[in-house]
């Protein structure tokens, strides 16, 4: 294995690397940056306190611990990998594209001060450095949205806002679209909410489609004219 030097413990960062050789169990992710050891994976006693976690093959590693998801794509040969640690949100995150396609997974609550970490699995697995750099804050206007994993749920967007931001119309506007989404294949189904001390997370169905003039412009697709004037 390999650590970066640079130590992340604020902002939201993005490492990426390709995988020009790649073997079983080789993978990417990060280390708890206060551990003088670095750890292997896929050491799970707890009296090694191992806080690593990492993307092996197709499985999300997080501390020694597999979590097999059959939706996850695996690490192939030729592949751009990103890690992505995000220190703005509450509580920071660890989460991972592929090809710059999202993995159907996010870990929560990572140690506070990270490294980001190589798997290699054999002599002639070579990963190759592609950058490691700070991205801009993905907020809108009411909070963040993330792309999350649930057991009952499966894949679904999560919204996080903070409290102060909080705005009643957009209960009103949800009560309002929820009322219709069966009448539209595009309206979007609001599943659950909770309020914590500072912040209100809104969960709601994941839009798994391309972008609306994409859709428009579908041949194949018999929308109707109220779906149309919708869009």
């Amino acid at each position: 294995m390999v650590a970066f030097d640079q130590e992340i413990s604020s902002g939201i960062w993005e490492f990426t690397a390709k995988g020009n050789i790649i073997k079983n169990a080789a993978g990417i992710g990060i280390i708890d940056a206060s551990q003088t050891e670095i750890l292997h994976p896929f050491i799970f006693r707890s009296s090694f306190s191992n806080k690593s976690i990492c993307y092996i093959g197709k499985t999300p590693y997080i501390k020694g611990l597999g979590k097999i998801n059959s939706e996850n794509q695996e690490i192939k040969p030729g592949d751009e990998v990103r890690a992505i640690v995000d220190f703005e949100s509450n509580s920071h995150t660890f989460s991972l594209r592929i090809n710059n396609e999202i993995q159907p997974f996010c870990v929560t609550h990572i140690p506070d001060r990270v490294k980001f970490i190589l798997v290699f699995s054999a002599m002639n697995v070579e990963w190759e450095f592609i950058s490691l750099k700070e991205l801009n804050k993905r907020h809108g206007a009411y909070g963040t949205v993330y792309l999350s994993f649930n057991n009952e749920l499966d894949i679904i967007a999560a919204k996080v806002m903070r409290i102060e931001k909080f705005d009643e119309r957009e209960w009103d506007a949800a009560g309002k679209l929820n009322q219709h989404e069966f009448q539209c294949p595009f309206i979007m189904k609001y599943l659950r909410a909770k309020a914590f001390q500072t912040d209100a997370l809104i969960l709601m169905e994941y839009a798994n489609a391309k972008s609306l003039d994409s859709i428009v412009k579908d041949k194949t697709k018999n929308l109707s004219n109220g779906t149309y004037r919708a869009l």
